[in-house]
């Protein structure tokens, strides 16, 4: 570690924690932007961002600032989100990391909207704790446009509850669906007697369009966002 700087041991700890830039942005709600700056040492975390920092890397500020790294905690692998019990109680978990599959990555294995085990983002449990989520249902996704401003932002990393696979009735929930297999669109779903309303925040609900049968046909449920994190 002699020679080292700041900037270096930041970059090495991401690594060693196999986070991008975005990953950790998204950790730390902040723009990428900044984890590059930091890594180039164009500037360096403020003391707040830095206590983040150094508890999303877990290291110590000591060894960030320093290189000391004897305060630091041990490294902890994190746990799979899917391979965790139905109701795991997170507050006795010793690991702090969750990693989620991703939902929009597609490859040979699977479709948009279904687990991509091999793209995963890595959630902390103290916010799965805070918004009392299980992990093991969870996919993870970027909002593709801006469609659901300002309620969600274009590049926010949503959490997907992908156990939820019908509308509720009269909630006007936010879901993921993929339309024709091709598309990934989020937005408020509402079922009543009369059928589905399906309308985007950025438009508003009296922009609402009433969804046919046949029309509802071509979207295939991924599941319910149950939380968002900062953009990336």
């Amino acid at each position: 570690m002699q020679g080292r700087t700041i900037k270096d041991r930041i970059k090495s700890a991401r690594r060693e924690r196999g986070l991008t830039q975005r990953q950790l942005s998204a950790i730390l709600d902040i723009s990428s932007a900044n984890i590059s700056f930091w890594e180039q040492g164009v500037n360096t975390p403020s003391t707040k961002n830095l206590l983040k920092l150094a508890d999303a890397l877990n290291v110590s500020i000591d060894w960030l600032e320093h290189g000391d790294k004897s305060a630091g905690p041990e490294y902890i692998p994190p746990a799979n989100a899917w391979e965790l019990p139905d109701d795991v109680d997170l507050s006795d978990a010793e690991y702090r990391d969750i990693m989620v599959p991703r939902l929009d990555e597609v490859s040979q294995d699977n479709y948009l909207g279904e687990p991509n085990y091999k793209k995963l983002f890595p959630v902390r449990k103290e916010l799965l704790q805070l918004y009392s989520l299980q992990p093991r249902s969870l996919g993870a996704l970027v909002m593709p446009d801006t469609s659901m401003e300002p309620s969600i932002a274009k590049g926010d990393m949503l959490l997907v509850d992908t156990s939820v696979t019908a509308i509720e009735r009269d909630k006007q929930r936010i879901y993921a669906l993929v339309k024709d297999k091709t598309k990934l669109v989020i937005c408020r779903v509402e079922e009543d007697a009369l059928g589905k309303l399906m309308w985007t925040d950025s438009r508003g609900q009296h922009k609402a369009a009433s969804i046919s049968d046949r029309e509802w046909a071509q979207y295939t449920i991924a599941g319910r966002v149950v939380m968002r994190t900062g953009a990336l």
